[in-house]
């Protein structure tokens, strides 16, 4: 697997054609980051992870056209996690929009040699559509609302970091969790409306057999990777 990075060009190389890209966007908590780096390392695929780019895009954040963004990256966390999760959605709607833009402008100034993977929360539907082309190379993961409460804690130290800064942890894992319960209603829910392929995960199949259900769907076996 080979993660793209900001600083990825040669000239030898052709610019990626995003018409030709493989997406898997989705909810947090679907084990999508998971299934794309297996994805890429059985493929050969290179890998262009959307929540990784968020660090390295913030100094090119401009008030004008990134004002959401701005303001939710900037906003403590005992702040966010206190709001209701139906304003927490539409922020967070408004702002992975924001952040598509920034994605794109990173990857047409990018140069790969092998057949790249977008993965990450920020690919909405009706944005990635536009570079489909009609062609199955796009799928959204989600999982099922128990799945995601059961599985969110595990997630690593980090989440018991963020809820040990609010002042009222629980309040504020409730409302992150429905956040993310209503986003990933509201992604199913766009994948209906626009006639998009969706995966609802949950404990009934595993990693694996989530991958090898996208690497079907997007016909990956021409690039199996050399053993």
């Amino acid at each position: 697997m080979r993660s793209i990075g900001h600083s990825l060009r040669e000239k030898h190389l052709d610019r990626i054609n995003l018409d030709q890209a493989y997406w898997i966007g989705g909810s947090p908590c679907s084990g999508k980051s998971s299934i794309s780096r297996l994805l890429a390392d059985r493929y050969g695929l290179a890998l262009y992870e959307v929540d990784a780019s968020l660090p390295r895009l913030l100094p090119r954040l401009d008030p004008q056209r990134h004002p959401t963004l701005l303001r939710w990256t900037s906003t403590a966390w005992e702040e966010l996690w206190m709001q209701p999760p139906q304003a927490l959605l539409e922020q967070a709607i408004a702002a992975y929009s924001e952040h598509f833009s920034l994605i794109l402008d990173e990857l047409v100034n990018s140069v790969v040699e092998q057949p790249l993977l977008v993965e990450g929360t920020a690919l909405l539907p009706g944005l990635v559509q536009t570079y489909l082309a009609g062609l199955p190379r796009a799928i959204w993961v989600v999982p099922s609302e128990g799945f995601q409460r059961r599985m969110y804690p595990q997630r690593g130290d980090w989440v018991q970091g963020i809820l040990a800064s609010c002042s009222q942890p629980q309040t504020a894992f409730q409302n992150w969790m429905g956040r993310d319960a209503a986003f990933a209603r509201w992604v199913f829910a766009e994948t209906a409306r626009l006639d998009l392929p969706s995966l609802v995960v949950d404990d009934s199949s595993t990693t694996d057999q989530n991958a090898d259900r996208i690497a079907k769907l997007f016909g990956l076996g021409q690039y199996m990777a050399s053993p």
